[in-house]
This record gives structure tokens, sequence and C-alpha cells, in this order.
């Protein structure tokens, strides 16, 4: 899979209400505020910044995952509404995220995101990842307001129930596996804001909307501690910062790359059984463990980026194997082997091995390895999900049972002769 990454981000400009400083991200900062035209100050266009393989490169995104961005203010009087289709890939999310960046629930029940199978289709549409023979393309509408009452259909709570009037939220678009693994055929939603009963629309923002920087507002959501607990073996740690998809656990582990030329590090583990392809499937399926798995190589500092690799054809590829990326063997297992680009050749020769990359530019610098699983089925027990955060090494992989990633280091000349379990002491 081959994805170009073209920076998207913002310029450091802000629009101001009241006490509230709210993120633009667009190159024109203004919302429309004219007389005669009620709106919630905040970006001049929709979805003005994204993360992901064309997008920012910060808090270990996925290779295979796009996720947009939808800035605004929390105000009783606003709601945001959301027109949008059911994308031909394989999962997508819609959820909003409060002003330091977590999800949230609000104390009547209601949860701050709803994922593709949760989404009630317009009349005259249908849901292809809820009803059999559906095709993508069928419409939704979605409400983000303040004011959410249980069991409603279709609405997102802008804020939990103590944030203040004024405060900024976040509205989050998320895609995983399109078809053709072209995000640029994804139509995003149209999104409105409504402010006592009068609607405006905001223009989807184009490439030329978008300037090179991230804003400082969203790096401070990243925070700079965030590596400061993980090992040196797989365990769940608490997920803080910047957006973290509630539908999905992840596990991480540090890696300090030897000096040692031949060294290299070897992953380990049962492969759950995934949803296959790049189009809707009725969820849940039958005989699946989980939507999706993964997982991606990063560096430890800020802003947490996952590895990049120059392609041929100068585009570059983040440094993710995602189920279909990934070798299983007969029994159901995976092989990861981490190391440099001038080791790719020899471990890509391993039967069932698939190559992880280390940096290009920094090969001897701490890394971080993150393995997630998303959308677990409720029979799947061992899945990431099931690990409480907080748990270490050893009570990650009770709950994980062969699931769990087993690694150690070794020299490929050990791998190639005796195999990976010689490695894994």
């Amino acid at each position: 899979m081959k994805h170009t990454r073209a920076l998207w981000a913002t310029a450091a400009s802000v629009a101001v209400v009241g006490s509230a400083v709210v993120p633009s991200f667009a190159a024109d900062a203004a919302y429309p505020t004219e007389p005669g035209t009620p709106g919630t100050p905040g970006p001049a266009c929709a979805w003005s910044a994204a993360v992901g393989p064309d997008g920012w490169n910060l808090f270990y995104p996925e290779g295979s995952a796009n996720y947009w961005i939808q800035p605004y203010v929390v105000s009783d009087g606003t709601t945001l509404e959301i027109e949008g289709t059911y994308p031909d890939s394989r999962y997508l999310q819609m959820a909003t995220y409060q002003q330091e960046g977590g999800w949230f629930t609000t104390d009547d029940g209601v949860d701050s995101w709803l994922t593709d199978h949760e989404l009630v289709p317009d009349e005259g549409s249908a849901n292809p990842f809820a009803q059999e023979g559906a095709e993508p393309g069928g419409s939704f509408s979605l409400t983000v307001s303040t004011d959410v009452e249980p069991g409603t259909p279709n609405t997102l709570p802008m804020a939990p129930d103590a944030a203040p009037e004024g405060s900024v939220g976040y509205l989050i678009y998320r895609v995983y596996s399109p078809a053709g693994d072209d995000f640029s055929a994804i139509d995003l939603p149209e999104v409105s804001v409504v402010t006592d009963g009068v609607s405006t629309a905001l223009p989807t923002c184009g490439p030329d909307d978008i300037s090179d920087e991230v804003p400082d507002e969203i790096l401070d959501l990243v925070g700079d501690d965030l590596t400061d607990t993980w090992t040196t073996e797989f365990s769940r740690q608490p997920v803080e910062g910047l957006f973290p998809n509630a539908d999905t656990g992840y596990v991480e582990r540090t890696y300090e790359p030897s000096k040692k030329k031949d060294e290299v590090l070897v992953v380990q583990g049962k492969a759950p059984v995934q949803t296959g392809g790049n189009t809707p499937e009725v969820w849940p399926g039958d005989g699946v463990d989980t939507r999706f798995w993964s997982i991606c190589m990063g560096l430890t500092d800020v802003p947490y980026e996952s590895i990049t690799v120059e392609q041929p054809d100068g585009t570059n590829e983040l440094g993710c194997a995602s189920d279909d990326q990934t070798a299983v063997d007969e029994d159901g297992y995976y092989t990861y082997v981490v190391g440099t680009e001038d080791q790719r050749e020899r471990i890509e020769a391993i039967p069932g091995a698939t190559f992880l990359p280390l940096s290009a530019e920094q090969p001897r610098a701490d890394h971080v390895l993150v393995l997630r699983n998303m959308l677990p089925v409720d029979g799947f027990e061992e899945s990431v999900v099931n690990v409480p955060e907080g748990s270490d090494a050893a009570a990650t992989a009770e709950i994980m049972g062969d699931y769990y990633p087993e690694s150690d280091t070794c020299t490929i000349k050990q791998l190639e002769k005796k195999g990976a379990e010689a490695c894994l002491r």
C-alpha cells in the first residue's frame, strides 16, 4: 500500500469567542459573522486539517487510516449538522472530543462516538455496515449538540456536562482502509453551523486553504511525557492526549536499536481474524475476532511520529503493517522483524517474516512499537481492548494469551538459521 503524504497543517491563526481561543487550522481564520449571518466563530471551511498518511504525522497515526478534524466552540445555542455518505471503506467513525483531546461520556451515559454500523441511514438509504447487500454511498445525518438525550439516533454530545460555554471541541471523522487505498476518493461530510435556527454551511477546505505548520494548540494536546512509563515489553498504558479511538486498544513497547550491525528485533504472536478487504461488511461478522489490527513503528519524542519510508516514486509511506499487509503462518501466527533499510532485503527473504522499518534518519534513536486491536467482537476475550489501561507486561500477557506479542532481539543470521522461536528466549 502506498500513500502520498502531503503535510496538511495550519496557520497559527485563531478565532476568539469570549475567553475561548479556537484553532482555525485554515489560512483564513474568520468564520462568517457579518450582520444577519449568525454563526459560531471558528474555521472558515470544514475539515481544515487531517492526521494520517495524507495529513499530519503525529501521535502514531495508522498508515491505513485518515482522521479529519473539525474544531468548534461549545455553545448551548449552536449545533453542528452533518450530512454524510457511507464510504467505500472497511471502517468509519464519527467522534467528538473535549478541549483536552479525550473522548468522554455524558452524565446521562451518552458516549461521544458513533461507529459506522450504529449510524442510522436517511430515509430511502441503507447502511452497508448494518444491512446485508447495501452498497456504499447511502446517506446519513448527524447532529452535534450540548443537549443530547440517551437513545437519540445519530446525535453526539458537543462536550462533557462540566465543560464551560465557549470551550473548544473537536469532531473527528475516521476512515480506515478505503477502496483502492485512495483517501482522495472519500467524500467528506458537509458541515453546517446552526445558531438560533439559522443554518450556515461551511465550504469544504481545499489544499490552498491549508498551511504547513501544526498549531501549538494541537501540539499541546499531544503532551511531552507520553512514553515516560513505557517499557521494553509490550504493555497497555493509559492513552492520553490527542484523540484516541474509543473502539481501539493499544499495547506498546520501546526499542533502542543496538549498534551491532546484524541485530534485529523479532515480534511474534497469534493474529486475530479480521474483517477483510477495503469495503464495508455487516458488523459483527461471522468468524471474525476484530474489525482491524495493525502494528506501527514510531519515534519516542514529540510529536510522536510514525516512521516514514521514502518510496521509489518520491512519496512517503508510514512504517505500519496492517492486518492485510502481514504474513501469517499456517498456525495463525505473525512474525515481525524490525530492522534498517539495509537489512530489508535479507529480512524479507525469511519465510513468514514481515519487515518493519527503523527511522532512516535516526536508526539508533529510541523507537516505539504500537500494536492496535480495533472493534473486537464480544467473544474475543484476548483482545487488547480487554486489557485494563495501566497493566504491566505480565498482566497484559496473561489476558492476551497466545495473542500477546512476544519480542526479543537476535541476529539476522540466527533468525535465518533457527527461526523466530530461537530468538524469543
